[in-house]
């Protein structure tokens, strides 16, 4: 009964831990991934990569002006509100 109890915990830990790091479901009104991508560019964005909707925006890094950059943008306008730059060098930040 003992492990029974104690493995149940752990799969409840997982699917905690788990299920908080995934990405969010875009909600309704939310600009589509192809919609964001195409507002980001116009805005100097290019390459997008590592999309995803997470905690109500829309999150990812692309290149401006030749540097790799973290940002966040208004899921429903695409605005950027959030943009830092990334250490090429180690490939984190």
């Amino acid at each position: 009964m003992k492990k029974l109890t104690a493995m149940c915990m752990a799969f409840t830990a997982a699917l905690f831990w788990f299920g908080t790091s995934l990405a969010d479901p875009p909600d309704n009104g939310w600009l589509s991934a192809a919609e964001v991508t195409q507002k980001l560019d116009a805005q100097g964005f290019k390459h997008v990569q590592a999309l995803q909707a997470v905690h109500g925006h829309w999150e990812g890094e692309a290149f401006q002006n030749g540097q790799l950059v973290k940002f966040h943008a208004d899921a429903k306008t695409g605005q950027v509100t959030f943009e830092k730059a990334k250490d090429n060098a180690r490939g984190n930040n």
